[in-house]
C-alpha cells in the first residue's frame, strides 16, 4: 500500500471538476480569518473567480445609516459561486417636468409627499444585506508574485446597478493574465445617501461612499491572499462608479491615510450637485420619507425609519427618485464635513486632493438624459434649483446657433454633467483624457468593450480592443497608458492633458478600420466649459 499525504488528497479533490464536462474546478481555500472561501476556476479562460465574497456585516435595523461593520465569523465554508443579490434600489427613473426643490430656494413650501405605493420589492433579486465583493485572478492556485490589483465602482446613478453584471475575469484575461480584479458592490439610494440633521446625529451620511472605502480597506488586508499586491491598487468607475472614484479622490481633506489606493480611473464622471448635509434640499428629501412612513409624529424619526419593513421603504424610495426633475437625482452625497469636507470644486480650488494618478474617459456622445421639449435657459434653471432667470437667460445665450433644438439640448446636456466635469478633473490631476468615439458613442457603450458580455458592441476588431482595453490595463499596471507591454502597432503616444490640451479619440474609420489618435479640445467646447467651471457658477451648481 502507497500512503499518499493528506494534503496531495486535498489537492487532487480541490482539482476536481464542478460538474461532469465542465471547465470549471474548485480553487484552493482562502481563509479571511472571518471565514473560509472556494471559488471555481475557468480551465478555459485560466482566471478563477469567487463570487459573493462578505466584506461588511449586514447594514440592517439598526445598522441602517450606520457605518460599515466587520462581518460576523463563521466556521461553516462558504462556496463563493453566485453572484450576490443587487443592493435595494429604484426601479424607477425621474420623470417630473419641473424640479420640485425649487420652490425650497424661493422659499415656498416643500414638495408635495409622493402618495403613490409600488409593490417593487423584489427579494429574489435584491436585497438590503448586500455588502459583497467578487474577486478574479490569473490560474487556479493565487499568483505567487503579487499583482496589481483593479477595485471596479459600478454606476447606476447611486440609486441602481450591481456586480453581477461585470465580469472580471475580462479584464484579468485582456491584461494578459497580470491583474487582479475585485468588483464591490455599495448602498444605493436612501439606504446609501439619505442625508439630514438627524443621520448626522444618529448615524453617518454618505453611508455608499463608507461602503466602498471599507471595501477598500478589506483590499488592503486580504488582497495578498488572492495574489494581488495591496500597494499598486487602482480603483476605477464608470457614470456613479467615477463620481465615486472622484470623491475618493478628494476625501478626508486630500489626506486619507493610509493610503488606499495609488491610481484612479474615470469614465464618464458627472460632478453632480453636493449639498451640506442640513441644506433645506437634502432635508426636504428627509422630510419625504418620513412622512411616507408615517414618522412625523415620532419623537425619533431616525429610529422610526430603522424600524420600518423593507416594501414600504423601497416604496419611499422609488417615489422619491420618480418626483425628481428628469436627469436628476435627491439620494446623493453631501458634504458632511468628516469624510467629505469641500466640493469637489472646492478641494481642486485648493489642491486639497489624494496624491494617486489620474487616467480620464469620456464619451463622445453622451445625450440620452436630455430632452428635446425644453429650451436651454430652462432645462439649466430646472436641473439646477439655484439657477435664477440671470443665469438661464446666459446659458440660453451660450448654446444658441449650434443646431436645433434637439441636438443642442443634446450637447448642453453632455457638457454640464460629463464633459465640462472631465476638463475641470484635468486642472486637479495630472491626467491623461481619452474620448471613446465608436458611433453611436452614447452614454454606457463603452462598457461592453472592456467588460465583455455586459452589453452588445457595435465594433469587433481586436486591434481596437486591445488599444482600448490596455490603455486601462496599461494604466492600473504602471500608472501609464502608454506603456508598451503589448504593442498593438496603432497607438500614438499619449500626451497629458495639460501638454497641449490633447485627448486620444478611439474610434474607426468609414471603412471599418481603427483609428485612434491625438486631437486637441476645440476652442468652442473650452469656452462652454468655462463658464461650467467658473467659480460663481460652481457655487450655484453646488458642485
Amino acid at each position: 500500500m502507497v500512503l499518499i499525504p493528506s494534503t496531495v488528497i486535498v489537492l487532487v479533490a480541490l482539482a476536481q471538476p464542478l460538474h461532469a464536462q465542465s471547465p470549471l474546478v474548485h480553487t484552493p481555500i482562502v481563509d479571511l480569518g472571518y471565514a473560509r472561501y472556494q471559488g471555481f476556476y475557468n480551465t478555459t479562460s485560466k482566471v478563477s473567480q469567487f463570487r459573493g465574497i462578505r466584506y461588511a456585516a449586514p447594514p440592517t435595523g439598526s445598522q441602517r445609516w450606520q457605518a460599515p461593520q466587520p462581518p460576523a465569523q463563521t466556521s461553516e465554508l462558504q462556496i463563493a459561486d453566485n453572484h450576490p443579490l443587487f443592493c435595494l434600489q429604484t426601479t424607477v427613473f425621474p420623470s417630473s417636468n419641473t424640479n420640485p426643490y425649487r420652490n425650497i430656494v424661493n422659499g415656498l413650501p416643500q414638495p408635495a409627499n409622493p402618495e403613490v405605493k409600488r409593490p417593487v420589492y423584489d427579494p429574489s433579486r435584491e436585497s438590503e444585506d448586500c455588502l459583497f465583493l467578487n474577486v478574479y485572478y490569473p490560474g487556479r492556485v493565487p499568483p505567487i508574485v503579487p499583482l496589481p490589483v483593479i477595485v471596479w465602482i459600478h454606476g447606476g446613478a447611486l440609486n441602481n446597478g450591481g456586480i453581477s453584471k461585470f465580469n472580471g475575469a475580462t479584464l484579468v484575461e485582456d491584461s494578459g493574465l497580470a491583474t487582479i480584479v475585485v468588483t464591490i458592490q455599495y448602498r444605493l439610494g436612501i439606504y446609501g445617501f439619505l442625508s439630514s440633521q438627524k443621520i448626522k446625529d444618529g448615524g453617518v451620511l454618505n453611508a455608499g461612499l463608507l461602503d466602498q472605502q471599507f471595501a477598500f480597506q478589506w483590499v488592503r488586508n486580504n488582497i495578498r491572499k488572492f495574489g494581488g499586491n495591496p500597494s499598486m491598487v487602482t480603483i476605477w468607475g464608470e457614470s456613479a462608479g467615477a463620481e465615486s472614484v472622484l470623491l475618493h479622490a478628494i476625501a478626508n481633506g486630500g489626506n486619507t491615510n493610509p493610503p488606499l489606493f495609488r491610481g484612479a480611473m474615470i469614465s464618464s464622471v458627472p460632478i453632480l450637485s453636493q449639498y451640506p448635509y442640513n441644506h433645506a434640499i437634502p432635508e426636504a428629501a428627509y422630510n419625504s420619507v418620513v412622512h411616507q412612513l408615517g414618522c412625523q409624529s415620532s419623537t425619533d424619526t431616525l429610529a422610526c425609519l430603522r424600524a420600518a419593513d423593507i416594501p414600504s421603504l423601497q416604496s419611499a424610495n422609488n417615489n422619491l427618485t420618480e418626483s425628481c426633475f428628469r436627469g436628476t437625482y435627491i439620494a446623493l452625497p453631501v458634504t458632511d464635513g468628516t469624510f467629505l469636507t469641500q466640493r469637489p470644486s472646492e478641494a481642486f480650488k485648493k489642491g486639497q486632493v489624494n496624491k494617486v494618478k489620474m487616467l480620464a474617459f469620456a464619451n463622445a456622445n453622451e445625450t440620452q438624459f436630455a430632452d428635446p421639449f425644453m429650451d436651454p435657459g430652462s432645462l439649466a434653471k430646472e436641473t439646477f434649483p439655484l439657477f435664477g432667470d440671470a443665469e438661464a437667460a446666459e446659458v440660453s445665450q451660450l448654446y444658441s446657433g449650434l443646431g436645433d433644438t434637439t441636438r443642442t439640448i443634446g450637447i448642453l446636456v453632455s457638457e454640464l454633467t460629463f464633459v465640462c466635469p472631465t476638463l475641470k478633473v484635468m486642472t486637479a490631476f495630472k491626467s491623461h483624457k481619452g474620448v471613446f468615439a465608436i458611433p453611436p458613442a452614447s452614454h454606457s457603450l463603452d462598457l461592453g468593450y472592456y467588460f465583455r458580455g455586459y452589453r452588445a458592441i457595435t465594433y469587433h476588431n481586436v486591434q481596437f480592443q486591445r488599444a482600448f482595453t490596455h490603455a486601462f490595463t496599461n494604466f492600473a499596471m504602471t500608472l501609464d497608458p502608454n506603456f508598451p507591454l503589448r504593442l498593438t502597432g496603432i497607438t500614438p503616444w499619449w500626451n497629458p492633458y495639460d501638454l497641449g490640451k490633447t485627448e486620444m479619440v478611439f474610434n474607426k474609420t468609414e471603412d471599418g478600420r481603427p483609428s485612434i489618435k491625438t486631437i486637441q479640445t476645440h476652442s468652442a467646447l473650452l469656452r462652454r466649459c468655462q463658464f461650467w467651471n467658473s467659480d460663481r457658477i460652481l457655487a450655484l451648481t453646488v458642485q
